[in-house]
C-alpha cells in the first residue's frame, strides 16, 4: 500500500518540474516532432492511469510500476537526439510504453475480477498476477537498456569535445 502511495505522490508536481522546460519549447516549436523525449499530455495520462491502478495492484506490481515510472522521470527531461547508440526505434519505443505498452498491461490486468487474479489464467498460463509482473519486468528491462543508450550518446558527445579539444592544444 505504501507504494501504491508512492506512486500517486510522484504525480503530476514530478512531471510538472522535469518537463517545465518541454512546455516551453513545445510552445515555441514549429515542427509536430518535439525535441523532448515524452510530451507533457502523455506523461498526465500515464501518471493518471498508475493513480487510479495503484489501489488495486499487489506490491510486487506496484514497485514494478514505480520503477518504470522512476525510469520515464529520469529520462523524461532529457532532449532526444539520435545517433548510433539511441536510435529513432529506441524514441519510439519509449514513447510507445509511456503511451500504451505500460498502461495497457496493467488496464488489461484491472479487468481480471480480483478474485481471480491469482487463478492460472490458461492451462499453460501463469496467473494474472505473475503475468503482470512478468510483463512489467520486461518492460522495465527494456526501458533501462534504452536509457544507457540515452547516456552513451551523451557521453560520445563529451568524448567528441574532449578530441576536439585535444586537436586545439598548442604543441
Amino acid at each position: 500500500m505504501a507504494i501504491g502511495v508512492a506512486i500517486a505522490g510522484c504525480g503530476a508536481l514530478g512531471w510538472k518540474f522535469a518537463h517545465g522546460k518541454a512546455q516551453k519549447a513545445d510552445a515555441r516549436t514549429t515542427s509536430a516532432q518535439s525535441p523532448w523525449l515524452f510530451d507533457p499530455a502523455s506523461l498526465a495520462v500515464f501518471d493518471t492511469s498508475l493513480e487510479k491502478a495503484a489501489a488495486e495492484l499487489d506490491e510486487e506490481s506496484a514497485s514494478g510500476l514505480l520503477a518504470i515510472k522512476e525510469a520515464f522521470k529520469r529520462m523524461g527531461n532529457q532532449v532526444a537526439s539520435h545517433d548510433e547508440h539511441f536510435t529513432v526505434e529506441d524514441r519510439m519505443y519509449l514513447r510507445e510504453c509511456l503511451r500504451r505498452y505500460v498502461p495497457d498491461s496493467v488496464e488489461a490486468y484491472l479487468r481480471v475480477p480480483a478474485a481471480q487474479r491469482i487463478v492460472p489464467l490458461l492451462n499453460d498460463q501463469p496467473c494474472a498476477q505473475t503475468a503482470l509482473h512478468q510483463q512489467l519486468d520486461l518492460l522495465l528491462e527494456e526501458i533501462r537498456l534504452r536509457e544507457k543508450k540515452i547516456g552513451r550518446s551523451a557521453a560520445e558527445q563529451l568524448a567528441n569535445q574532449q578530441r576536439f579539444l585535444a586537436s586545439k592544444k598548442s604543441r
